[in-house]
């Protein structure tokens, strides 16, 4: 039986990656792709821009929830960002008090507009 939720998360970031068809592409110099340990969780973070936009991710590869703030893993005003997708079942209040479980993440986004 197909989760409906999963389904539904797999087909948003499949068009999101058809909207922004550069994130195909190399990163460059200024883009960001990197990871920490927080107790025996992985989380990976990165940020990458064209002229319009800024894309950010943060995700928890592996281990146990871990409580993050956004603002100082990515170096970001989180009130400039907003959310662009998010792993089924995961909740997303406030970006300085984000909670991520493993196997969850969000993609967060920002116009420069």
């Amino acid at each position: 039986k197909v989760n409906g939720l999963k389904a539904k998360f797999n087909l948003t970031t499949r068009e999101f990656r058809h909207q922004h068809p550069w994130l195909a592409q190399n990163m460059l110099s200024e883009d960001m792709f990197d990871k920490i340990m927080v107790g025996e969780s992985t989380i990976v973070y990165g940020m990458r821009a064209n002229s319009h936009q800024d894309i950010a991710l943060v995700a928890n590869f592996e281990g146990d929830a871990v409580k993050l703030d956004l603002s100082e893993i990515l170096g970001i005003k989180v009130a400039e960002w907003d959310l662009a997708i998010a792993t089924p079942n995961l909740e997303v209040k406030d970006f300085a008090k984000l909670s991520l479980g493993n196997s969850q993440g969000i993609l967060l986004t920002r116009s420069k507009t």
